[in-house]
């Protein structure tokens, strides 16, 4: 099952909070700040909304003034047939509010003016750099304008839930629309395989499936050989893993030979040899180690990225810092999520944008 969720980078703490709650049930969404490919274009990731069985909008005062959060509700509604995939999720307090349709109406009218008045100064002073982007911003503007009194009106209308009572009821009823059972969590299930509580935990779970069943020792082995680390393995075809590599087929026999690479202090003459073709497979490769291979490589790449980039290579200290960037926002380990902020915050003494990024990562941790 595929779940995009949609939200407002303010309201980044509802937004992992219900993350969470869908990791429990061994579902992850996809979510911008970590599906997000390196040079993919915002709209392009936005439309790919459509693609998923369910979207969540976490719907905020801030949602609903965000030119790129209304752009992804708009797309959602573009497909009359994904209408009932719509989840919508109250933020607001005054939601229900008569008076709240025509204030956002009045606020996007104001946008649309102010836009519309500085694309004609721009065009009067005859700077038209840039301004096929805001004459596209502005057709934007004129769409939300135009729909955002209906969509308000249609949420309105139709029985809503709100964040807080969900969080509080743990997204009983998010699940029981979607058709997730709310009795799995596999966060509350030990990986320790002597725990006799572990059979207790799962027969009830198994029995809403198939009846009643008593749980062997054997089918709980098998149950978490994918959580369990697999040992390294030592015969790895290089040529093979390359060819996968390259073609962005990337599984857990590329992983280890992204670690083999790292060990062997190459991987960053690896990553700069491929360039941006090499970022998002190095970055999911990573990410498929386990945590204690992935702090090896990520200390790798921070003590021998700035050797590899070569004599005024700066465009390649981008390669560096987007993989950095994608493996801190899949890591919540504290060690790993360091590395990845040394590696950015290096990268931006040479590249201004990592500088900004590295501005909206250390206000993260405090808004």
């Amino acid at each position: 099952m595929k779940i995009f969720i949609s939200y407002n980078w303010k309201n980044e703490d509802e937004m992992k909070i219900i993350d969470e709650a869908f990791k429990k049930k061994g579902i992850i969404p996809t979510l911008d700040k970590r599906d997000l490919k390196y040079k993919q274009s915002l709209e392009e990731f936005m439309e790919q909304i459509r693609e998923h069985d369910f979207a969540i909008l976490l719907i905020s005062h801030n949602y609903l003034l965000s030119e790129n959060c209304m752009y992804e509700f708009l797309q959602v509604l573009k497909e009359r047939t994904y209408r009932d995939k719509i989840l919508p999720i109250i933020l607001v307090n005054d939601f229900f509010n008569g008076d709240l349709k025509m204030y956002y109406i009045k606020e996007w009218r104001i946008k649309k003016v102010e836009l519309e008045n500085k694309i004609k100064n721009f065009v009067a002073d005859n700077i038209l750099e840039d301004l096929s982007d805001h004459i596209e911003k502005l057709k934007k503007y004129k769409a939300i304008e135009n729909d955002i009194g209906d969509i308000i009106s249609n949420l309105q209308k139709s029985k809503m839930i709100t964040f807080t009572e969900e969080e509080q009821n743990n997204f009983k009823t998010l699940f029981e629309e979607i058709g997730i059972d709310n009795n799995i969590n596999f966060s509350n299930i030990s990986t320790d395989r002597t725990n006799k509580g572990l059979k207790k935990q799962l027969e009830p779970v198994i029995e809403n499936y198939i009846g009643s069943h008593t749980v062997t020792d054997e089918e709980i082995n098998k149950l978490f050989e994918p959580v369990v680390e697999k040992p390294q393995k030592k015969n790895i075809d290089f040529k093979m893993e390359k060819e996968k590599f390259l073609k962005g087929f990337i599984d857990d026999d590329v992983a280890l030979y992204i670690k083999f690479l790292s060990d062997k202090d190459i991987l960053c003459k690896f990553i700069v040899k491929y360039g941006k073709k090499s970022v998002e497979g190095v970055s999911k490769a990573v990410i498929l180690l386990n945590k204690t291979s992935q702090k090896q490589v990520m200390t790798n790449i921070l003590d021998s990225h700035q050797e590899a980039t070569g004599y005024c290579g700066w465009d390649n200290y981008d390669l560096f810092g987007f993989i950095a960037l994608e493996v801190y926002h899949s890591s919540d380990d504290k060690v790993i999520q360091d590395l990845a902020h040394s590696i950015i915050k290096n990268c931006s003494y040479y590249r201004q944008h990592f500088e900004d990024i590295l501005q909206q990562i250390d206000m993260e941790e405090y808004i």
